[in-house]
């Protein structure tokens, strides 16, 4: 029997700066940062039921979409798609405008919309002329076949998360797209907090909720509510068979979505307590503890004992994303191989930032050949093999004159730079500046690591140290043209 399958796809990841804190699977998530106005009270009130039977009882009972009257469903007829409205993926959200999470559903999946709770199609797609209130009537007996040739059902659709985030920002809620409706899957958008956001406490005050880990308990916390009324039987797709992707800062939630799992905790606040208690004893003072940049680090999850790590993970990098991060990729990929992962990196070399003729049309097909190399029964799907081209000739070996000796790399005779020239060579036309992530100046990444006292805080021990220890070197360099 092949184990359940947790997917990653990451497109164009920059992985030096890698988002992490473990999974969330039960319970209702919070931020843990101090709550606003009426959201204060919602907190506190969540953080003592959910100490109780009836706290979880009720969590439980809000998260149910079969309880929830507001639910909508709108019909796409080009796409042959049903779309969930936005609805909440926690019961106590902070920022309801980023903590929501919609689901689009093909069309031969469902039989209709149940108006009235009888469990019947009250109103199907051929008479759907706007959005409507109910629940979907799911038809557990009919076929997708993929454009790959792969064929899904309403039991074994892969679900697909969208991780957004660029930039590690915040993202607001948005109806999921109908893009993969062909493909049979079950395609999620959802919001998620971001560095940068901002709340009012009960005193009017408005104060920075900080990101590090709230982004990725977002992301966490839609699988998990779409997991959850997949058991119950409120929307269709398979629980084990989940493809989590995005690009730049999404690639890296895409990262730690598939890495950071664990069942030992029954909710955030477990899983925070835990941490908390691990490094108390290196660093004490934020919510979640000063080492969270260690958190942020996929290395310190992947193959860790109480981690569930994913079967199949692929990544694109696009070579503009400068050497460091071409080294940390190929980290990631030795930790994923170490861990008995299926890893491909692969590398695109002139410049473009994302590979077209890679990422143009074929996530489906990634898709499609990981659900059919490791799901029993499933079709074997393979990409087609790519055309000779003839125009300009059909050799297969280089002719001419070989000029590869015309340079000696190890002569540096007529060789001088100063630090200055490497340092501009080094930034001429690079999408990241030095020290590349922990910014002088900060970056979006210092963003990333603020707090309710400080919107940007620096946090990289090495660019620290490089500073101090070269600082005879750097200072005459410092503020120059």
């Amino acid at each position: 029997m092949r184990r359940p399958l947790q997917l990653l796809v990451a497109m164009a990841i920059a992985p030096s700066l890698v988002v992490g804190l473990g999974g969330c699977s039960g319970g209702d998530s919070q931020s843990g940062s101090t709550q606003s106005g009426s959201t204060s009270q919602s907190a506190s009130t969540a953080s003592s039921m959910a100490s109780t039977g009836s706290g979880h009882a009720s969590i439980e009972s809000t998260l149910n979409l079969a309880n929830n009257e507001n639910q909508e469903w709108t019909y796409s007829t080009d796409a042959d798609a049903w779309v969930l409205s936005i609805v909440s993926a926690v019961a106590y959200p902070e920022l309801p405008d980023q903590q929501g999470v919609s689901v689009c559903v093909p069309g031969a999946y469902v039989t209709g919309i149940d108006t009235n709770g009888d469990g019947t199609a009250d109103v199907t797609s051929n008479d759907a002329q706007a959005a409507v209130k109910g629940s979907l009537v799911i038809d557990f007996a009919a076929q997708i076949t993929s454009p790959n040739g792969q064929v899904y059902t309403a039991a074994t659709a892969p679900v697909i998360l969208n991780t957004g985030a660029a930039g590690y920002g915040s993202q607001n809620n948005s109806p999921a797209s109908t893009t993969y409706a062909a493909d049979g899957y079950i395609n999620v958008a959802c919001g998620n907090r971001g560095k940068q956001d901002t709340a009012t406490d009960s005193s009017g005050a408005t104060y920075h909720t900080g990101d590090a880990p709230s982004c990725l308990v977002d992301q966490k916390n839609a699988a998990r509510f779409v997991k959850y009324n997949i058991l119950l039987g409120n929307l269709p797709g398979s629980v084990d068979y989940v493809v989590s992707t995005g690009g730049s800062g999404g690639a890296t939630h895409a990262t730690m979505f598939a890495a950071t799992d664990s069942a030992t905790y029954a909710s955030y606040d477990d899983m925070v307590a835990a941490y908390k208690a691990d490094i108390a004893g290196i660093e004490a003072g934020d919510e979640y503890g000063n080492n969270i940049v260690s958190l942020y680090n996929p290395l310190n999850y992947i193959g860790a004992e109480g981690t569930e790590d994913p079967v199949w993970t692929r990544i694109v990098m696009g070579a503009s994303e400068g050497d460091i991060s071409m080294f940390a990729s190929l980290n990631l990929e030795i930790a994923w191989f170490n861990a008995g992962v299926d890893a491909v990196i692969e590398w695109q070399w002139d410049g473009g930032h994302v590979p077209s003729e890679v990422l143009g049309d074929s996530f489906s097909l990634y898709v499609d050949e990981m659900y059919g190399t490791y799901v029993d029964g499933a079709k074997t799907v393979t990409k087609s093999a790519a055309t000779p081209q003839t125009t300009n000739g059909t050799e297969t070996e280089a002719t001419g004159v070989d000029i590869s000796n015309w340079v000696d790399a190890t002569d540096l005779s007529h060789v001088s730079f100063t630090l200055a020239d490497a340092a501009a060579y080094r930034t001429a036309g690079a999408s990241k500046s030095i020290p590349g992530f922990d910014v002088i100046d900060c970056g979006q990444e210092d963003y990333v690591f603020g707090n309710s006292e400080a919107d940007a805080r620096h946090w990289d021990t090495f660019v620290l140290e490089a500073l101090e220890k070269h600082a005879d070197v750097l200072e005459p360099l410092f503020n120059t043209d």
